[in-house]
């Protein structure tokens, strides 16, 4: 009379761990394939920037002039903080007085600009909720969604 005993659920959580996760690479290549492809003008940071961030939108093609203009300052925004990151905000003139730094001060100026770009595409909480859109993740991207 030995019947088969059932797989516990702590059982079936110990061999799922003990399986080892999917690399980077096979997970980047299981995303589905970008609609709308970088445009040629665009350099090779910004074309990553391209695919980094237009994966988590959906666009129109009416929108694609403005997510170019938000792909560019985003390549900005990250030249200049790489800028500040290394020297500081304050820096040294050459007869060693403060001064702020030029690339701080141009961050400052290009912040509201990217805002404005993420609301006009609906990429803020706050937009989304007045647009009334779905603000769940997208089961396509989320790698936990079939566990």
């Amino acid at each position: 009379m030995s019947e088969k005993r059932k797989t516990t659920a702590m059982e079936l959580l110990m061999q799922t761990a003990s399986k080892s996760p999917p690399s980077i690479a096979s997970t980047r290549q299981a995303q589905p394939k970008v609609a709308h492809k970088p445009p040629k003008r665009l350099n090779t940071t910004q074309a990553e920037i391209w695919n980094e961030v237009i994966a988590t939108v959906e666009l129109q093609d009416c929108d694609l002039f403005l997510f170019e203009t938000l792909v560019c300052l985003l390549d900005q925004q990250r030249i200049l903080q790489l800028d500040v990151n290394k020297n500081g905000p304050i820096i040294k003139q050459a007869n060693s007085r403060p001064m702020h730094n030029p690339a701080a001060t141009a961050l400052r100026h290009l912040e509201p600009q990217l805002t404005r770009c993420f609301k006009e595409l609906g990429m803020s909480p706050a937009t989304r909720k007045r647009l009334k859109l779905d603000c769940r993740t997208n089961e396509k991207f989320n790698e936990w969604a079939e566990f």
